[in-house]
């Protein structure tokens, strides 16, 4: 399967699964929710009636940025560090909610809410040691990857006269470092797709094996990723450019900032929802296919122009005797034949 039709597939198989996507932004939103008023909270507490947010807000360049972290840098690091607890429960939702997702995009039923949340809990054992595995992985080799590429970038960049050629380097290397990273997580995706469609177990060998299914359909399965990649930054860039033109400054500007940014988040949840879709349709049509060709009949080897099937039977019937079984009258001309000689 093309890409670009695991692309349109996926795209398709997503926008009908619509309750999914507004089910996890339920739940992303449930989860924001707690940790949005504990901030404002500890805004409120920490800052008062300082003008220092209001100015940062207005004018947010790097002076209004380094004066507010000046003065309120401890309590910013503080939230900081709540910010960190919220991105690991974030991940953990994701990986509980994982198999359901994959579920629902693998079945052909309408949705249930009792069948989605029976799948969670189905793949979520097995999803959370991937996601164990998969962040030991990204962590050794994102570390040895970074030493080579700081290395070969500082080679590179060692004799640069100008801004403008290391500036150009900076983000070769930046893409080449995480090209690398993309391959992985893209495994680790294929990875709970085998969990969910081949009711797969044994996470590290799901895990390589889709490692080389990614290497080995390597120009479907990066085009396919980067498509997807290339419409959320797409949609990333047209949010900064609208959020620029409100500007926060009244209650009602504050509104519309807040449902467009709602509306942003309900649009990368959905692009996910897309990647999986695609991933899936990839994944099942390559399995599909390979399928074939395993069980396969092998050819049968056809007979030379010269020789037909009744040719080879002649050949072979002067070869063989027929045995006949002796008569009572060949038995008696034997016996006499014996008398006579004696």
């Amino acid at each position: 399967m093309k890409f670009s039709k695991a692309l349109t597939s996926g795209f398709q198989h997503s926008r009908r699964s619509l309750r999914v996507v507004l089910l996890l932004y339920g739940i992303n939103f449930l989860l924001a929710v707690p940790f949005a008023l504990a901030f404002r909270s500890a805004l409120i507490a920490g800052f008062g009636d300082s003008m220092s947010v209001e100015a940062l807000v207005k004018d947010s360049d790097a002076t209004a940025f380094s004066d507010f972290m000046k003065f309120h840098g401890p309590r910013i690091s503080s939230l900081f560090r709540e910010v960190m607890w919220l991105t690991l429960l974030y991940m953990l939702v994701n990986t509980l909610t994982g198999g359901g997702v994959i579920s629902s995009l693998n079945e052909t039923q309408p949705f249930l809410l009792s069948k989605f949340l029976e799948n969670c809990g189905k793949f979520f054992a097995r999803l959370l040691r991937l996601f164990v595995i998969l962040a030991v992985v990204l962590a050794l080799f994102g570390l040895i990857w970074f030493f080579v590429v700081g290395f070969i970038f500082a080679m590179v960049t060692s004799d640069a006269s100008f801004e403008k050629p290391v500036a150009i380097w900076f983000f070769v290397t930046v893409a080449v470092f995480l090209f690398p990273i993309m391959l992985l997580i893209m495994a680790g995706d294929y990875a709970k797709i085998a969990a969910v469609v081949n009711d797969e177990t044994r996470m590290w060998k799901a895990f390589w094996r889709s490692l080389k299914f990614v290497f080995k359909n390597f120009f479907s399965t990066v085009a396919l990723q980067i498509s997807i990649l290339l419409v959320l930054a797409t949609a990333v860039v047209l949010y900064w450019l609208i959020e620029g033109q409100i500007g926060m400054t009244s209650g009602v500007t504050i509104l519309v900032a807040f449902l467009i940014q709602q509306a942003s988040v309900a649009f990368k949840i959905g692009t996910r929802v897309w990647t999986f879709a695609g991933e899936l349709a990839l994944y099942k049509n390559v399995s599909a296919v390979q399928e074939k060709l395993d069980f396969a009949e092998p050819p049968v080897a056809a007979l030379p122009p010269a020789q037909t099937a009744f040719a080879a039977v002649d050949e072979v019937k002067p070869a063989t005797k027929r045995i006949r079984r002796p008569t009572r009258k060949s038995v008696a001309r034997r016996a006499l034949g014996k008398k006579a000689k004696r």
